[in-house]
């Protein structure tokens, strides 16, 4: 895997770097997080403080082109950083959400109201 930079800049309003970058792969579609791990490599980043917002690819293309926030510490990426952005790439996020119970007992109300 082959991490390139495109952009880098500064972003003094909101105290982070927007980075742009190409990753170019041999196997499939690159993950955010296998795209993660290799630009805080690649930049000697904090991987707990940077953010993939989108990995970009086109069909037939080894190629993927991205755009990333890293801010200075952990704090700020909660702070400004919406949270469906947080929980993406992560393996087991949905897991970690937990399920609606309620439906279920909407569910066991309404069975019990048939059988009156």
């Amino acid at each position: 895997m082959n991490v390139r930079i495109v952009s880098d800049t500064e972003n003094r309003l909101f105290g982070r770097r927007d980075i742009e970058f190409d990753i170019v792969s041999e196997s499939a579609t690159v993950s955010k997080e296998e795209a993660k791990v290799e630009l805080c490599k690649k930049l000697s980043l904090d991987p707990d403080a940077t953010v993939i917002v989108r990995v970009d690819q086109q069909f037939g293309y080894k190629r993927c082109v991205g755009f990333a926030h890293s801010y200075k510490n952990a704090a700020d990426i909660k702070r400004y950083e919406p949270e469906h952005l947080l929980g993406r790439g992560k393996k087991g996020a949905a897991a970690e959400q937990p399920k609606e119970e309620p439906k279920q007992e909407k569910r066991e109300e309404k069975k019990e109201e048939k059988k009156e």
